[in-house]
């Protein structure tokens, strides 16, 4: 039978298939103890971002003021933002941004040039998986033989890691060095095209992630209890104008926007009078009452989503430079900023939260030191006696590999080592596979490995 799907089609529906897909239904937002009675996960998350970027760019392309400017950019293919949404999260580890900041500490004591989930992002679907199972062998990895479109639809950051003066670009970057090669061959012709910027249809997933992000936080945490939307909402004033608003509560809402705004001074982000009264706006549709489970009230909830998300795609347009207009002239890109905050202000930054971090961090690191000197163990080149020196044979290394974890042999088997004798390269792509491979876990599985490896005890 013919092929009935379009090439960028049939690239979302790799994705369904895909055990790092998957997996994201075992990865948190936030933490596995507050996430855990929360309907969203990273899985779930990626699906609404790509719901959501579908329907943007749709939308885009049926708008007619943006038709030349999409066309100079190089265009814009829904599909790819559809599948680009599936794939942003792929490189997320274990206890989200916190396992971010592990694995990329012990990335840059090794020598390699860090961590960081989009990067691993891109390293997943162009190196790590294979399309097929044995259509290359170990030597030579396709990846998930995604279009080239698809695959520079997935990055938002289009360059290497930066230096530390450069600020966010040093921490926020698209590719390692050790992926250049393909970075080189299937995104860099289509940053070019769009003058050395994202691609449009990464440029719509990365808006969908914001606002996916943004709402669905608002309804886990409110129905959870976390987030008294109740103790935010507004009213009309009767003395104002018609989009004038009052807190039911000025102290509650006086002490957040306090904290919206230190917060996102930090990044040059203060919310302007603008984004205050589009939140003002929104606070007027909030409950009065806290959640009490009833499917009216969820409904509610859920209708409140549901505009945020219209509004903030349907005032979306292209500019003549190429780049996604966020609508309103940058009052709704700030007014998520501010939805954003709500997580921060009354989930992370509380100290039963901060303490359960500092412990996760600690578990990951052991973990992950643990299982590079596991790696290091199993495929030393040399015996290490003072009766001999001899370089093992190829069976030998094998067979050594062959008490690791299948998928970490598996990981080390296609690492390109140096055929010259180089310790400190061997180290680096070690350390890199033991990282793709901790990348890949779910935090189960880390609390599983951990108990066996670390301290000694059986897990079940």
């Amino acid at each position: 039978m013919p092929e009935q799907r379009t090439d960028s089609e049939r690239d979302v529906d790799k994705f369904y298939y895909t055990y790092p897909f998957r997996r994201l239904a075992q990865i948190t937002q936030v933490s596995p103890e507050v996430g855990a009675t929360l309907p969203h996960n990273r899985m779930t998350h990626s699906l609404k971002v790509a719901q959501v970027g579908h329907r943007l760019a749709q939308y885009l392309c049926a708008h007619a003021p943006s038709e030349d400017n999409i066309r100079r950019a190089g265009g814009l293919d829904p599909n790819a933002a559809q599948a680009a949404g599936m794939a942003h999260d792929m490189g997320h580890p274990p206890f989200g941004h916190i396992g971010e900041d592990v694995l990329d500490s012990v990335a840059c004591e090794a020598g390699l040039d860090g961590y960081e989930g989009n990067a691993q992002t891109f390293r997943i679907i162009t190196y790590l998986l294979s399309h097929k199972p044995h259509d290359a062998g170990l030597a030579q990895v396709t990846g998930m033989n995604l279009t080239p479109r698809t695959v520079a639809a997935t990055v938002k950051y289009p360059w290497p890691r930066g230096k530390p003066e450069e600020g966010k670009r040093y921490k926020k970057f698209g590719y390692y060095l050790h992926d250049r090669e393909r970075f080189e061959e299937l995104v860099a012709p289509f940053v070019a095209a769009n003058a050395g910027q994202q691609t449009v249809e990464a440029q719509v997933m990365d808006w969908a992630d914001d606002v996916t992000y943004a709402t669905h936080d608002i309804e886990d945490y409110y129905t959870s209890g976390l987030i008294p939307l109740e103790r935010l909402a507004h009213k009309p004033d009767p003395d104002g104008d018609a989009d004038d608003y009052l807190p039911l509560n000025p102290k509650e809402f006086e002490l957040f926007w306090t904290y919206v705004t230190v917060r996102l001074e930090k990044y040059n982000r203060i919310p302007t009078f603008d984004a205050k009264k589009r939140f003002q706006h929104y606070a007027s549709l909030f409950p009065r009452t806290p959640f009490n489970g009833t499917l009216a009230a969820r409904a509610h909830i859920g209708s409140i989503v549901s505009t945020i998300i219209t509004d903030a795609t349907s005032e979306c347009s292209i500019t003549v430079d190429g780049l996604l207009d966020r609508g309103a002239g940058g009052t709704m890109d700030a007014t998520i900023s501010v939805f954003k905050q709500l997580t921060w202000y009354y989930v992370i930054d509380r100290p039963h939260l901060r303490s359960l971090q500092r412990g996760q961090k600690d578990k990951l690191r052991s973990l992950t030191s643990a299982l590079i000197k596991w790696a290091a163990e199993a495929t030393k080149s040399r015996e290490t006696d003072e009766a001999t020196s001899r370089r093992l044979t190829v069976d030998e290394m094998w067979a050594n590999r062959r008490e690791l974890p299948p998928i970490l042999d598996e990981l080390l088997r296609k690492q390109p080592f140096p055929t010259t004798n180089d310790p400190d390269e061997e180290r680096r792509l070690l350390v890199r596979a033991v990282l793709d491979y901790v990348a890949l876990m779910t935090e189960t599985e880390v609390d599983r490995l951990h108990a066996r490896l670390v301290l000694g005890v059986s897990d079940g």
